[in-house]
């Protein structure tokens, strides 16, 4: 599986890239997620089964969309594959830091500017995306409670399954319960 990651990021870079160091990063529970190096460049790579390669391609075609908007900085897609069992998502790497109380805000501000981002009259998205493996349809609609509950932003309905006083509130105040 690593000769043919390597392989492909050669060829992708029109370089060689040959994986020296791989280090193992905890955090997900999806994918099983490395820092790859050849020594001089490092990437962080997402890897799955390789039936999830279409996760993989909705994630890079939307990490490509959100570096369009210029609001907030996400890792660069660099290339998505398959080994023989394995699918991949190559990313450039960003090392990660806790967040101040200034990079918090700013970070809020940064994604209420994304969300501010594209004059559209409806809420929704060109494409259907992914929460981990979750599907997570995006028609648009005209309404932003209707957006959120069709869209299975809360979990698969699991808020509203299990406390029926969540419908109500999101009903009667959307914008106030997720103004903050």
């Amino acid at each position: 599986m690593w000769q043919a990651i390597s392989h492909q990021l050669s060829n992708v870079l029109n370089n060689p890239f040959k994986i020296i160091e791989k280090d193992v990063l905890e955090g997900g529970d999806v994918n099983e997620c490395y820092c790859i190096s050849d020594g001089n460049t490092r990437f962080f790579i997402k890897l799955n089964d390789r039936e999830q390669l279409t996760v993989f391609e909705t994630e890079a075609e939307s990490l490509r969309i959100l570096n369009e908007t210029d609001c907030i900085q996400v890792p660069q897609h660099i290339h998505v594959g398959t080994s023989k069992d394995k699918a991949f998502l190559v990313l450039n790497y960003l090392p990660t830091k806790v967040l101040n109380d200034d990079a918090a805000y700013q970070l809020g501000a940064q994604l209420a500017h994304l969300h501010a981002w594209g004059e559209q009259a409806e809420y929704g998205f060109d494409f259907d995306n992914y929460i981990g493996l979750t599907p997570q349809p995006n028609r648009w609609r005209r309404r932003w409670c209707r957006f959120l509950l069709s869209s299975e932003l809360l979990g698969n309905y699991s808020c509203v399954r299990k406390k029926a006083w969540c419908l109500v509130i999101l009903m009667r105040s959307p914008v106030t319960l997720f103004s903050y």
